[in-house]
């Protein structure tokens, strides 16, 4: 999933990241400003699988772009999967935070994986 966040700075988008990230239970493996990377998991107490998130961020001039990489594993069998709940949780969740509104292009198609929105 991308999304697009108008008038934020990269340094509010990547706490407020990293805040719902915590608040989600997932424990961060790497996380890097300069880079705009930030890495995290979860693993189930019950289950045998592990979700992932990986977020990358990148300031642009009046945005900053945000991509999420979502997947389950496996532990068991080693087998990674796509995870679209906890990739919708963790955007619902910033989108929260965020204060900010959904919003789209009169003159273009949706696409399915992207989404933008605006400081409201």
């Amino acid at each position: 999933m991308k999304l697009i966040l108008y008038n934020y700075s990269m340094p509010i988008v990547f706490s407020y990241c990293d805040d719902v990230l915590k608040k989600m239970n997932y424990q961060i493996r790497h996380s890097d400003f300069k880079r705009g990377i930030i890495s995290a998991f979860k693993g189930e107490k019950f289950s045998s699988l592990s979700s992932m998130l990986d977020i990358q961020l990148k300031s642009e001039k009046f945005s900053v772009r945000v991509a999420i990489i979502s997947s389950t594993m496996s532990n068991i069998f080693g087998n990674i999967y796509d995870d679209p709940i906890s990739e919708q949780e963790f955007i619902e969740k910033l989108f929260d935070k965020l204060e900010a509104r959904e919003i789209g292009k009169p003159f273009q198609l949706p696409q399915e994986d992207f989404v933008e929105a605006i400081a409201s």
